[in-house]
């Protein structure tokens, strides 16, 4: 059940900003630490990965279910945050097929 109902769209969408800023950090870490890969850095990907993709499928980031007026709000005020959060795993993604 979410701490804020569905009509508050606006605390949750900035609720999600932060959370994705604060992400963007925790990608840069990871990618820093690549190099010292082992046993205990495959729990933190694949919490990180889990996590993102819980993110992605949110119901209050699914822009399609709201009307025009409010989808021409939301992605002029916070653009499309699964974007950002899917652009974030796909380089993820490409680190990892590095190892």
């Amino acid at each position: 059940m979410p701490i804020f109902s569905n009509d508050w769209s606006e605390m949750l969408l900035l609720q999600n900003s932060i959370f994705v800023r604060a992400m963007n950090k925790c990608v840069s870490r990871l990618v820093e630490n690549l190099p010292y890969f082992n046993e205990q850095s495959v729990e933190l990907w694949q919490l990180y990965f889990e996590c993102i993709v819980q993110f992605i499928i949110q119901p209050c980031l699914q822009l399609e279910l709201f009307t025009s007026n409010k989808r021409k709000h939301i992605l002029s005020r916070y653009k499309d945050l699964r974007i950002e959060a899917s652009n974030d795993f796909k380089t993820m993604w490409f680190c990892l097929c590095r190892l």
